[in-house]
């Protein structure tokens, strides 16, 4: 599936991942701390109390999906595969997938691993339903 035709452009604009992007597939899990937005590291920024602060998706860098699907588009064929050294949240993998290129995902921290796995199974459950329904 080609993303992209034309001339490749320069730059790319999109909006960070929502928490709707990022939770996706995570229903049920046990939501972790947000380390890096205690509020402490910066005693001067303000937080308010009522800040919450654990989610489902805790990894510090969730990349936008769309964000990861015009990447891949730009050096990736469409019977390539990508391999994502570093999955973090699975962003890369979940934009793989939907595009239909075959996905490698390594990732060091087990926690991270688990959040990749799901948001990765839920995307590819969500793209098999809608090639189910189309034809």
């Amino acid at each position: 599936m080609a993303l992209h035709q034309g001339p490749v452009s320069r730059f790319f604009y999109c909006s960070k991942a929502g928490r709707a992007e990022r939770d996706a597939g995570l229903a049920g899990l046990e939501p972790g701390p947000l380390l890096w937005s205690s509020g402490t590291s910066n005693p001067g920024s303000f937080q308010s109390p009522r800040t919450v602060r654990a989610a489902r998706n805790f990894h510090p860098t969730v990349k936008p999906i769309a964000l990861m699907a015009w990447l891949i588009g730009m050096v990736t064929p469409s019977d390539g595969l990508v391999l994502d050294p570093f999955a973090g949240s699975g962003s890369t993998g979940i934009a793989a997938v939907r595009a239909r290129w075959r996905f490698i995902g390594i990732e060091l921290d087990p926690a991270y691993a688990r959040i990749a796995r799901r948001r990765i199974a839920a995307a590819l459950s969500s793209a098999n339903a809608t090639e189910e329904n189309s034809a």
